[in-house]
């Protein structure tokens, strides 16, 4: 229903929505729409499970603005945070069982927090990984657990399946080497004086 009626909005219904002034509007397909208001900022909507290409020709390059804040500047190098600003990631507390599950015990793509559980429970590295992507945590319990490769990867050149402790009060940090293999590492808390 939503999708039908914006789809038959004009500019100007859509700059009151806005509450800004609309110059030019332009819908390329049904299921996306783009409008620019009188200063040239751009407002796109996406329905449904659309992609959406979001760029510039050329050399162009283009600001990420909130609340008139500038947070990130886009070019063909890459997504460069302006000063004081960063990306904000939740928290993954994962749910560790003696035996991970992929999609029950996950370690997901950020920071991820081991609350205690029995010594040796573990939770899941993702089954495929993608070459890249970064896994970090800290096991704030009381026992160590482990950090598994549910499927067929590796963890640090050891074979299929095998799992990397990560002792309590400790941070750790996975990187999927390829799509068969993670490195895993520690780097101790030090003790306060």
């Amino acid at each position: 229903m939503f999708k039908e009626i914006l789809r038959g909005i004009t500019g100007t219904a859509l700059g009151i929505m806005l509450g800004t002034a609309i110059s030019y509007v332009t819908f390329a397909k049904a299921e996306v729409g783009a409008a620019f208001d009188t200063i040239n900022r751009a407002y796109f909507v996406a329905l449904e499970n659309y992609p959406m290409t979001i760029g510039t020709s050329g050399t162009g390059t283009f600001r990420l603005v909130a609340a008139n804040t500038a947070i990130a500047v886009v070019d063909s190098t890459g997504i460069t945070m302006q000063a004081g600003k960063g990306i904000n990631q939740a928290v993954n507390v994962a749910v560790l069982a003696t035996v991970g599950v992929v999609g029950t015990n996950d370690i997901k793509k950020g920071f991820n927090v081991l609350p205690t559980y029995a010594a040796n429970f573990s939770a899941c590295l993702p089954a495929v990984p993608v070459a890249g992507d970064t896994f970090e945590g800290f096991n704030e319990g009381a026992n160590t657990v482990r950090v598994k490769a549910c499927g067929t990867p590796g963890i640090n050149g050891a074979a299929a399946g095998t799992y990397f402790p990560v002792a309590t009060q400790v941070y750790f940090r996975c990187v999927a080497r390829s799509a068969t293999a993670y490195q895993c590492g520690t780097l101790a808390v030090p003790t306060p004086a």
